[in-house]
């Protein structure tokens, strides 16, 4: 049996999708590893000589483009599957944005809604065919990197909380509409793992912060040191074994502090600990 062709989005060093990308090729499979600049996949490429980087922005049309065609010419050797398969794709690739609402800027939310939604949705739709191939030998798997932060709601990345509860209604939705073509959907439910989602995104507040009383709290990012952190060799692990299987879950909870949120999102706690939140991130300090 030829081994599982899987593409991955997001595989900058030190990230999930390194880690993920790394594990799947130790599994056997066929691994094209992707990061918008694949000068930033060169360690993963040297520890791993099997897997195949590509460049891949995932918001823009003509890199996803690109990317499509390079994957079905690999593919698409074998008389069997001449226009190229792809058995699963991990939608990775994410920006975070920490900053309070008031504090942001259109810019800002946009970017975190055209990378981690829109180019969830750009790029499954740009590799459907490829993935319906697959589907009919058994394979046609698109996982989306979900977070926990859609059941905790945490306080200054709305942008972000709000783009992973979008992705999990994605697969929701798409694992309905696509289950006759063969297609299957996993959300996964991501906890707190140690990667650098967090160096990109914005550290120091404005002058003029209406949350300047918390600004040594949202600088610091204090909200980050009670978590409990996974390492991304773990984390991808878990959820590389379930999505090998003949039947994945269609939700895999992994990661620091999922196995809470999932135990919360059973209760519909929703609200319930808004007090909480607000005093453990002391915004009961605010306009006081």
């Amino acid at each position: 049996m030829p081994p599982k062709t899987v593409l991955v989005t997001g595989c900058s060093e030190g990230g999930i999708g390194a880690a993920l990308a790394a594990e799947f090729d130790r599994r056997g499979c066929r691994v094209f590893a992707t990061a918008r600049d694949v000068g930033r996949t060169e360690a993963l490429a040297k520890a791993h000589p099997g897997i195949q980087t590509l460049a891949l922005d995932v918001t823009s049309d003509a890199s996803i483009a690109a990317a499509v065609a390079a994957v079905r010419e690999a593919t698409g050797t074998e008389e069997a599957t001449r226009g190229g398969s792809l058995d699963i794709l991990v939608n990775n690739a994410g920006v975070n944005h920490v900053m309070p609402f008031a504090d942001s800027t259109p810019a800002d939310l946009r970017r975190v809604i055209e990378t981690n939604v829109i180019g969830a949705f750009t790029v499954t739709h740009a590799f459907l065919p490829l993935l319906i191939e697959a589907g009919k030998k058994k394979g046609g798997v698109v996982a989306s990197v979900g977070s926990v932060n859609e059941v905790f709601y945490p306080p200054y990345q709305a942008a972000y909380n709000a783009s992973k509860a979008a992705i999990h209604a994605m697969g929701n939705s798409l694992r309905v509409e696509l289950a006759p073509l063969g297609v299957r959907f996993v959300t996964l439910v991501t906890g707190s793992v140690r990667t650098r989602l967090f160096d990109n995104a914005p550290t120091r507040l404005p002058e003029d912060s209406l949350y300047g009383a918390v600004r040594e709290q949202v600088e610091g990012r204090e909200f980050l040191k009670n978590a409990r952190w996974a390492e991304p060799e773990d984390y991808a692990r878990q959820v590389v074994s379930q999505l090998l299987k003949d039947h994945p879950k269609r939700s895999v909870w992994a990661g620091g502090m999922a196995t809470i949120a999932r135990l919360l999102s059973w209760f519909g706690w929703e609200g319930m600990m808004d007090s909480v939140m607000i005093k453990g991130n002391h915004l009961d300090k605010i306009n006081k």
